[in-house]
């Protein structure tokens, strides 16, 4: 049995490098979401091989994020990971740069947690610089304390070009957070399903749009955002997930 936590590019890559790896040695498949199944069975797995058991989140997550946050003036934007290209930091950037020339430089902020001092991290900064947003994009390091500074998010921007499923599209769900995605990058969609606003092309402008219009309306905030904490309570559970686990297990025995 394989569980599988990737999408197209590194399951394309995994199978280059190690030949069989996927599609000979396991007869049975855990996929993290039904887009990590579609992505199996393009490469030739059979479908009732495979089953879909979603992730959930695997910290206990604060339930709400810091009082008073549709009172500030300031909207602030999440995006969260290792600036990788996977994490469409550059779709990312181009989607604040359009909402800072509609909002203006003193109505918001976007705050990107978990950079790091590599490769990656530089090319980010410099992005930065070229488009402009050295006043508004702040970077946080990676931290053992990112639920802290989600508590600051008005809205979860997730701009990933491919993502199996989504750890922080969860945490920023079950906290409340509003969330923004794409639908074609993968699970994200999946796991926001109607609790969020799922963009249906990968588009920076779409995106700007759905940000805009969020800032514009504490309340929307409030309702998708309560929307989310509650489709994360009765969906992305660990208890749901070792449950369809066993089941795989038996039903391989």
């Amino acid at each position: 049995m394989l569980q599988v936590n990737e999408l197209g590019s590194a399951l394309a890559w995994a199978e280059r490098s190690a030949p069989g790896l996927i599609l000979s040695v396991p007869d049975r498949y855990v996929a993290v979401s039904a887009a990590v199944k579609r992505d199996l069975v393009e490469m030739g797995v059979a479908p009732d091989a495979i089953t879909v058991i979603p992730a959930y989140p695997l910290a206990a997550v604060p339930e709400s994020p810091a009082p008073a946050r549709d009172d500030r003036r300031i909207v602030i934007v999440g995006g969260a990971g290792n600036p990788s290209w996977t994490k469409g930091v550059d779709l990312w950037l181009l989607a604040a740069r359009e909402t800072v020339d509609r909002l203006g430089v003193d109505r918001v902020r976007f705050v990107w947690v978990g950079s790091r001092d590599n490769e990656a991290a530089l090319q980010f900064r410099t992005m930065i610089a070229r488009l402009g947003l050295g006043s508004v994009v702040e970077l946080v390091p990676e931290t053992d304390r990112p639920y802290d500074q989600f508590a600051r998010f008005d809205v979860f921007a997730m701009s990933s070009w491919e993502e199996s499923a989504s750890l922080v599209v969860l945490e920023a769900m079950a906290m409340s957070i509003p969330v923004v995605c794409f639908s074609p990058t993968g699970g994200p969609a999946e796991e926001v399903g109607e609790a969020g606003v799922v963009i249906p092309s990968i588009s920076p402008h779409l995106m700007a749009d759905a940000i805009v219009d969020l800032a514009g309306s504490p309340q929307k905030r409030q309702a998708i955002g309560k929307a989310g904490a509650e489709r994360v309570a009765a969906e992305f559970t660990r208890a749901a997930s070792i449950e369809a686990l066993r089941k795989v297990f038996d039903s391989a025995t």
